[in-house]
């Protein structure tokens, strides 16, 4: 459980999950990031939320000489999409919800990746109460930063989504003439395993 407020993400695969770090400047996350891929800073894709917040970050990304892509929602699909060896995601960075944060720590935590996020209330639409949230669940110290290890603790963990629409990871709902087709992925803790389902839904008469 987190409070309901804003915070700020980094989100990378397993190559890069030691070389990011929240206080560093988006130049420098990028260039680390682009080394430990062993890519060039050109060719690192970092996904974003479509939000005027962002606008400044979106700069900072295409001044670095990165690839920046734009996404109107789902934070938790892109960073486990930067988790994954055939996706053309590398990073997940800006400002998103803490219950996503939350959801998205496990298939991260599973997959060998890294979520680095700091409790953000100043970007909430109502700040005082955001602080306010933070004190009742007793974080006194909001400057802190949560990995995926620390917002997903042990390893009983299980992770399941289905695609709505298409997405970085998953393709969405299928309607065909008699049925409808979804798209699942199930990942598991202990046995670091991902299974993608296919399911063929009949259409009721």
């Amino acid at each position: 459980h987190a409070p309901d407020t804003y915070m700020q993400k980094i989100a990378v695969g397993p190559a890069a999950a030691k070389v990011i770090d929240l206080d560093a400047s988006v130049k420098i996350n990028i260039q680390k990031v682009a080394k430990a891929l062993g890519k060039s800073v050109g060719d690192v894709t970092v996904v974003v939320l479509d939000r005027d917040r962002h606008e400044p970050l979106i700069e900072e990304i295409r001044s670095a000489g990165a690839r920046g892509r734009l996404i109107t929602d789902g934070d938790v699909a892109a960073a486990v999409a930067s988790c994954m060896d055939d996706n053309p995601i590398d990073m997940l960075m800006g400002i998103g919800g803490s219950t996503e944060a939350v959801l998205a720590a496990v298939p991260v935590k599973i997959l060998g990746g890294q979520l680095l996020c700091r409790f953000a209330p100043q970007y909430a639409a109502h700040p005082d109460a955001d602080k306010a949230k933070l004190k009742k669940a007793g974080i006194n110290n909001a400057n802190r930063i949560y990995t995926a290890n620390d917002l997903a603790k042990g390893k009983q963990l299980a992770f399941t989504a289905t695609g709505v629409i298409d997405g970085p990871i998953l393709t969405g709902v299928i309607v065909q003439k008699n049925i409808a087709i979804t798209h699942s992925v199930v990942m598991r803790g202990e046995s670091g395993t991902v299974r993608y389902i296919t399911t063929h839904h009949p259409k009721k008469t």
